[in-house]
């Protein structure tokens, strides 16, 4: 939505990727737990979440190896090390990865205000 210019776009697009994500989930808990117990008995159900476990596990590993897709890999100078005409090739979004799962793991930082420090880094991109 950023092509279109003004913020308005790009909260409408988060709006409805929210809805997308979470209204599926919150129709199951509302309509479907109320006879769940009983749908499982079925063989074809039981069945049928197998393949489910399947398709949901898949598309868990695509999403995350297309996190890595979009940052393009930047040039990190370092100038302790190298002159300044050499420069070091780092992919970003490994090094990002591996930072914020340092970062939880030691420092007891909040994930929320790790999302709002990404977002904030986002907006000066």
């Amino acid at each position: 939505m950023r092509p279109l210019g003004g913020i308005a776009p790009q909260v409408l697009g988060a709006v409805v990727g929210t809805v997308g994500i979470f209204l599926p989930g919150t129709f199951l808990i509302f309509f479907v737990i109320r006879f769940w117990d009983g749908l499982r008995q079925y063989r074809v159900v039981k069945a049928s979440l197998e393949g489910v476990n399947a398709v949901s596990a898949g598309l868990v590993c695509a999403a995350a190896l297309l996190l890595y897709h979009p940052l393009p890999d930047r040039l990190l100078a370092l100038p302790g090390l190298w002159a300044s005409a050499h420069r070091l090739a780092l992919p970003l979004n490994p090094l990002l990865v591996g930072l914020t799962f340092l970062l939880l793991l030691w420092e007891r930082v909040p994930s929320v205000a790790i999302v709002l420090a990404a977002l904030l880094a986002g907006a000066f991109v």
